[in-house]
């Protein structure tokens, strides 16, 4: 009864737009790999992930640095947000001849230090404190005849071994 009553016409219009889109942005390489074009949702995503201030143009840095691989995650059931990007830091790069690592390796992890859920839920409007730094990078353009841009990501990157364990550290600072 409820799915009837909560019928979205505009979910169903955006799931034929995305199929059309796909069906028309869809091709098969040489090799036989499959490529399509983003939705234009990714980019309007990857606009506000900008405009917000979560991440900005990189200038370039004589020392390490890592690019995250990332992709977009589609939720059109949620009604607060209905794209999301996933950060890759579990992804391996190739640092010498035969040895890959990767970014999640090299951060520490830290020790536990959340508070019961019960208080967490209770003190859920806390201020978010944000950390960057050189390995936080990512690659982007919003359109292939742009040029390929780097972004250094400027808030907690969750996926990273380190996020958990900073994101709750910092609420605990006196």
């Amino acid at each position: 009864m409820w799915e009837v009553d909560d019928f979205d016409v505009g979910k169903a219009l955006k799931e034929k737009e995305v199929k059309h889109h796909f069906t028309r942005n869809v091709a098969r390489s040489g090799d036989g790999r499959y490529t399509v074009r983003l939705p234009l949702e990714y980019i309007k995503f990857m606009d506000e992930y900008v405009n917000l201030g979560h991440m900005e143009v990189a200038l370039r840095v004589a020392g390490a640095q890592f690019f995250l691989p990332h992709h977009v995650i589609h939720r059109p059931e949620s009604s607060t947000t209905k794209a999301r990007i996933v950060l890759d830091a579990n992804s391996k790069a190739t640092v010498h001849l035969n040895y890959t690592i990767s970014l999640n390796k090299l951060l520490q992890t830290g020790p536990i230090v959340q508070p019961p859920l019960v208080s967490t839920v209770i003190n859920f409007r806390m201020p978010i404190f944000v950390f960057t730094d050189e390995f936080q990078q990512i690659i982007w353009r919003r359109d292939p005849l742009q040029p390929v841009q780097t972004y250094q990501l400027k808030t907690v990157t969750y996926g990273l071994t380190s996020s958990s364990y900073q994101a709750v550290a910092v609420l605990n600072i006196e």
